[in-house]
């Protein structure tokens, strides 16, 4: 990751164990953190089991579904964002994170500081 310095991480991982470890591991994204922090990179980490593991491990095929990331670009600009979220929704919560889950709830996390989305969700 020094060498790459990106400023954006997309993780696919789901509700799945893989070799008796189960997906994601919290040691990821503390490192992905402590290198962004480091390099003053403000990485943004994307990942598609959000719902499948809050707050623990769900019997797999109940998740809340895959998550959609989609990255555009022009040639020049790179996007990225959760399908299905939405950025300025009557009736949120503000003091909770602004990503709508795919069951239609909002998020329960406080969000980044300065952001309206949790550190799970980018901004």
């Amino acid at each position: 990751m020094r060498e790459v310095r990106p400023s954006h991480v997309v993780i696919t991982a789901g509700n799945q164990g893989f070799g008796g470890t189960m997906l994601l591991r919290p040691e990821t994204f503390l490192r992905i953190q402590n290198v962004s922090n480091q390099l003053n990179l403000n990485t943004q980490v994307w990942r598609t089991d959000r719902g499948d593991k809050t707050p623990t491990a769900v019997p797999v095929g109940s998740e809340t579904g895959d998550d959609t990331i989609l990255a555009t670009t022009d040639g020049q600009t790179l996007s990225i964002n959760y399908v299905g979220v939405a950025t300025s929704t009557p009736g949120l919560d503000p003091t909770r994170c602004r990503a709508i889950t795919q069951a239609g709830t909002q998020c329960k996390r406080k969000p980044s500081a300065g952001k309206v989305y949790c550190w799970q969700h980018g901004s």
